[in-house]
Order: C-alpha cells, then sequence, then structure tokens
C-alpha cells in the first residue's frame, strides 16, 4: 500500500482502513462484526469510508476509561 493511496479520500479497503486506524485487520473484523464500525459490502469486498473511520476513531476515544478516575 502506497502513502499517496492511503491519504486519497476512499473507500478504504480492510487493511487500508486498518493501517489508518493503527490497528490489525483481525481487531477491524471483529470491531466491524460487533456493529462498532460502519462499512460498504461491494461485491463481495468490505470497504471503509473516511466518515465511517472518523466516526469509529472518536466513539473510541468516548468508550475509552477515563484515566485520570481513581489515580491517587
Amino acid at each position: 500500500m502506497t502513502a499517496a493511496r492511503v491519504l486519497a479520500t476512499g473507500p478504504y479497503t480492510r487493511d487500508e482502513a486498518a493501517a489508518l486506524l493503527r490497528v490489525s485487520v483481525a481487531t477491524l473484523d471483529r470491531e466491524r462484526l460487533a456493529g462498532k464500525i460502519a462499512c460498504l459490502h461491494v461485491r463481495g469486498r468490505v470497504l471503509y469510508t473516511w466518515d465511517a473511520i472518523e466516526a469509529y476513531k472518536t466513539n473510541a476515544m468516548e468508550d475509552r476509561p477515563d484515566e485520570t478516575q481513581g489515580a491517587a
């Protein structure tokens, strides 16, 4: 995968989306199957839009536990 392709506007393949999110393809698949990230199905391929990737990142940050709680 080239840097120019990753910077394009999408839609992104599983490999490209995983790279943008800095997760493995297996993790991306688990999150998709859990309904945590939206995708498109085109002729048997799973593709991700830029909006879906950004929404996932926003939701993932909101779902993280607050690391300041419980700190002494």
